[in-house]
Formats: structure tokens, sequence, C-alpha cells
């Protein structure tokens, strides 16, 4: 019996000691937007930095769209715009 009670304790302890620290593990919401690529679909990776940076305080990627056609791509946390 006394084995069983201190599987119940650790058990129990367990479950608060997650509760506590998923409580603390909240994540900041990220805002994207695409903008049109720099270099008429090609996309210079600086200037596309440079544009999100200037707009959104956030950082720019070049992602390829159709074909041979890129898009700047921005992400900046949603509370800071």
């Amino acid at each position: 019996m006394a084995k069983f009670s201190w599987n119940v304790v650790i058990v129990l302890f367990s479950v608060l000691l997650v509760t506590l620290l998923m409580s603390e593990a909240v994540g900041q919401e990220m805002c994207h937007d695409v903008l049109a690529a720099p270099g008429n679909g090609k996309c210079d990776p600086q200037s596309c930095k440079d544009q999100c940076a200037s707009k959104y305080s956030g950082s720019g990627l070049c992602v390829q769209s159709f074909g041979n056609l890129f898009s700047c791509n921005c992400s900046w946390p949603c509370g800071k715009q």
C-alpha cells in the first residue's frame, strides 16, 4: 500500500510541474505578408530583407512563387507593427 501512495504522489507532482511549465510556454504569434519582389520578380535577397525591416521591423526571405518568379515574404511578431 505504501508503494501505491508513493506512485500517486509522484504522478500528481509530475502533472503539477508540467502544468506550471506549460503556462510559461506561450508562443509569440507571427504575422506574414508577401511583397512584390524587388528586381522584377528576380528578388534580390538584401533588398527583400531591407524592405521587410523598414516596413514591418521584420525579416524577409525570397521565395520562388511560380516558374522563375520570386516573391518577398516578410515575417514579424504581430504585436510589433
